[in-house]
């Protein structure tokens, strides 16, 4: 394994076994055993999906799945998008502030639309795990990163307080920690999740259209949900 790649498996391992625990602290002591076994059982039942051994399944989210709609509560930065138009490529990015590496995650993002905006691609930021007492406070804290940290940046932003986009993105896909990349193909559909460091090499086959159908991806979903379900199986005692 490339030390790129071995540095990006560990990165994205680290940040998804600490959300974990950040969210396994949040939860009260009563609730702790549910949400660990409900994690195990999601991820075998995206596995059964993924082999094969269900066909249907409205709360699951990975490749050709449609993508979910953006339901957010504000736009801090560029203009609002209610719907995902047809022939155009998304790249939507989930973040935190509290996050380290999603700042260089936005940075390379926003390189990646100037790069291929003539061929149709749209990068958009959505924060929606932000801790704060309340919504407001919430938002401040992201407002105050952005301009901080991505000042001259051109890429929607955007902010959920609801929990809607977690939901429908975030759980549907088990994804567990943020930085997480979902890229929403020409036809509306789900073309990848996953870290963005993979992005330099997927970007340009979604964009060929050689990369959905391709063995490379169905083996990076099959991976992807593998290490998921490893994660999730560590928690239960």
């Amino acid at each position: 394994m490339a030390a790129r790649t071995r540095r990006s498996h560990f990165r994205r391992r680290d940040h998804k076994r600490a959300s974990i625990r950040r969210n396994m602290r949040r939860a009260s002591k009563s609730k702790q055993l549910g949400l660990m076994l409900n994690t195990l059982n999601s991820w075998r039942t995206r596995r059964r999906i993924a082999t094969g051994g269900e066909q249907n399944m409205t709360s699951y989210l990975g490749i050709d799945s449609p993508a979910p709609p953006i339901n957010v509560q504000h736009w801090l930065r560029g203009d609002p998008l209610s719907n995902f138009q047809l022939g155009k490529i998304y790249i939507l990015d989930f973040f935190a502030t509290t996050c380290g590496y999603c700042r260089p995650a936005l940075t390379y993002l926003a390189q990646l639309q100037e790069g291929y905006r003539d061929m149709g691609v749209e990068a958009i930021a959505v924060a929606s795990r932000e801790e704060a007492a309340t919504a407001d406070d919430a938002r401040a804290q992201v407002d105050a990163w952005v301009s901080k940290w991505l000042p001259y940046s051109k890429i929607r932003i955007a902010f959920d307080y609801s929990g809607e986009m977690d939901e429908h993105w975030m759980d549907a896909s088990l994804s567990f920690g943020v930085p997480q990349a979902f890229v929403v193909d020409r036809d509306g559909s789900i073309a990848f999740i996953g870290h963005p460091d993979m992005l330099e090499d997927v970007l340009p086959k979604v964009i060929d259209g050689s990369w959905r159908a391709s063995a490379e991806a169905k083996n990076a979903e099959n991976e992807r949900i593998a290490a998921g379900e490893t994660y999730a199986a560590e928690l239960v005692p």
